[in-house]
């Protein structure tokens, strides 16, 4: 399973290796990119990547970061049969995030990974 987070700052961007092991310590099946947008106004090209992947079946499905413009986060949402949000801040958060969203992936698919 892969899995996009979209959005974050530069902070957030220093605890991306920090993430991709817990979550491969808790489910090693799930795969993670990092799509960070920071505060872009031009947003439409990293919504254009996200529609790539999920699109394609590179991704399958996206974690919405706290840290996003509105706009961008409402669009984008659009384009994702799955999708969640970061849960709290920090490495945890995001972590969560993505753990619980794979769980919601795998319910849904009937995989029975969780």
């Amino acid at each position: 399973m892969r899995l996009l987070v979209v959005g974050g700052s530069e902070m957030q961007q220093r605890v991306h290796d920090v993430v991709r092991k817990r979550v491969k310590e808790r489910a090693p099946w799930i795969e993670i990119e990092f799509v960070p947008t920071a505060w872009s106004a031009n947003w439409s090209r990293f919504r254009e990547h996200v529609r790539t992947k999920l699109a394609s079946g590179q991704a399958d499905g996206l974690v919405m970061h706290y840290f996003i413009r509105t706009t961008f986060g409402r669009r984008t949402r659009e384009l994702a049969e799955h999708w969640g949000s970061v849960h709290g801040h920090g490495v945890e958060g995001v972590t969560r995030g993505v753990l619980a969203l794979g769980q919601k992936i795998a319910s849904a698919k009937g995989s029975g990974r969780y």
